[in-house]
This record gives structure tokens, C-alpha cells and sequence, in this order.
């Protein structure tokens, strides 16, 4: 559980970096994939606050997003190929919402410790 945050943390700081670059016109990292990150070595309260600070941070980012930016300047995924910054933004709530209902399968199953 503690890696899927650390990972959705590592994906969700990096796509916040890129989207600013494309949209401030600025060099873009190659494409390159996080995997699995290490969160198993941290407090479930302190993935808690990253996690938070993170979603605050990208609410912010995308409030002072333009409207009419650059379209074609794209980072590449690397299953789906270029996406520009309002792609990336809408690939970032979806990997979101996945990841949680990752986690959310993960406590079914019967192996999970109980509260």
C-alpha cells in the first residue's frame, strides 16, 4: 500500500515538473517510467501529508494553466506516446483515481490487517 502512494507521489511530482515546462516552454525531460518507489520505509501519516500537498500543488498548477497554450509541445508516456500539458493533466487524475481504487481492492482482500 505504502508503495503504491510512494509511486502515485514519484508519477504525480514529475507530471507537475513537465506540464510546467511545457506550458512555460521549457526543456522536458526524456520519457522515462517511475515504477515502483520506495513508501514502505515511511509513515503512513507522512505519505498522508505528501500525498495531500501534492493534489493541492497540482490544483494550483492546473488553476494557472492557460487556455489557449501550446498544444503541440508534448512529453512523451511512455505507452501513450506525446501528450501535451492538458493531456497530462487529465492522464494525472486518472492514474489518480487508479491507484486509489488499487489500494481500495487491496484492503478486500482477506489478507489485509484489519484497522
Amino acid at each position: 500500500m505504502k508503495e503504491v502512494v510512494g509511486h502515485m507521489l514519484l508519477a504525480g511530482e514529475a507530471v507537475n515538473r513537465e506540464v510546467a515546462n511545457l506550458v512555460e516552454g521549457g526543456r522536458v525531460s526524456p520519457p522515462g517510467r517511475t515504477g515502483l518507489t520506495a513508501g514502505g520505509d515511511r509513515a503512513v501519516e507522512d505519505l498522508r501529508q505528501a500525498l495531500a500537498n501534492l493534489w493541492a500543488e497540482t490544483g494550483r498548477l492546473v488553476a494557472s494553466l492557460p487556455e489557449d497554450g501550446d498544444l503541440k509541445r508534448t512529453w512523451d508516456h511512455p505507452w501513450f506516446g506525446p501528450l501535451n500539458f492538458k493531456e497530462w493533466i487529465v492522464f494525472q487524475r486518472l492514474h489518480a483515481l487508479d491507484h486509489l481504487q488499487q489500494m481500495e481492492r487491496l484492503k478486500q482482500h482477506p489478507d489485509y490487517p484489519e484497522a
